[in-house]
């Protein structure tokens, strides 16, 4: 069976947080951000000690950019 292919999405807690706040949704507190990306943190590092081939893309950039690196990456 192959490998699954495994994308690790970066983004520094920061930009993740302040993107969060931009949503404007009812669940976006600043409490649950903090716990969402701490959350995020714990989750990946486990992933990435699983996978350690995973495939990085910079999450920083528009969602066009992101949606293209990752067909880049997985050959699409």
């Amino acid at each position: 069976m192959p490998r699954p292919k495994v994308i690790h999405l970066s983004i520094p807690d920061s930009d993740a947080y302040e993107r969060t706040q931009k949503r404007g949704r009812a669940d976006d507190s600043p409490a649950n951000a903090e716990r969402r990306i701490v959350e995020y943190r714990r989750e990946a590092e486990l992933l990435l000690a699983r996978y350690p081939d995973a495939l990085t893309v910079d999450a920083t950039k528009s969602p066009a950019a992101v949606a293209a690196s990752i067909r880049k990456a997985l050959g699409y």
